[in-house]
């Protein structure tokens, strides 16, 4: 499960999504893709998914439920029917495929009354480990040096990992995006030193590009 997060709204989220959908597609046979939340079947995340890597897959099989269904379920307070409803049509879709890539909400598109943490609820519903995305390492702070711009990443990558009522779902690392292109040979292998230390994988370190925005 792909979450993101993100220190503003400038990062597409499907940013990490896609670049773990190309290397996975390069080692496992079957690589499917699953929203739990579109705003239609026609959702462009899905579209570019099918294009980018020839799934074949219908678009109404890879998502769980429309923003409009999880609004008018949310607003009559059945949350546990929607987790329900999202983790039958997971189920159902996982049956053909060797791996699923999930990928989470996005941040810029949610309405302001969403629940929090619901990235970590769907995940622990689809008993799935989670990878975040952050672009924390994106921008680093007028006269942040590299070991400040480091301890920054560390902070953030921990915080991220579930407590409390969500501390059973598992973090499987972390990713770490739109990073500038001459600092991410030096970040990346810092940075994977510095969260082992926290037991927190480093999934990647992806370069800042235009084309992926």
């Amino acid at each position: 499960y792909v979450a993101s997060h993100h220190v503003d709204h400038l990062t597409n989220p499907l940013v990490a999504q896609v670049g773990l959908m190309y290397v996975l597609s390069h080692r496992v046979h079957d690589v499917g893709y699953f929203r739990p939340f579109v705003n239609d079947e026609w959702d462009p995340r899905l579209q570019l998914m099918r294009e980018v890597f020839g799934l074949r897959d219908t678009p109404e099989s890879m998502y769980g439920v429309t923003m409009d269904e999880a609004a008018d379920l949310l607003g009559r307070d059945l949350e546990d029917k929607l987790l329900e409803r999202i983790v039958a049509k997971y189920l159902y879709y996982r049956r053909g495929h060797e791996f699923v890539v999930v990928g989470g909400c996005d941040a810029r598109h949610l309405p302001n009354d969403w629940p929090a943490n619901m990235d970590t609820k769907v995940a622990g519903a689809l008993n799935l480990p989670m990878v975040w995305a952050t672009n924390v390492a994106a921008s680093p702070m007028p006269g942040e040096s590299d070991a400040s711009l480091l301890d920054r990443i560390v902070k953030t990558a921990a915080s991220l990992r579930p407590r409390g009522d969500f501390k059973h779902v598992p973090l499987a690392g972390v990713m770490l995006t739109d990073i500038p292109e001459a600092k991410v040979e030096s970040l990346r292998s810092h940075a994977r030193a510095a969260l082992a230390k926290e037991n927190i994988a480093l999934v990647a370190a992806v370069p800042s590009h235009k084309k992926l925005q």
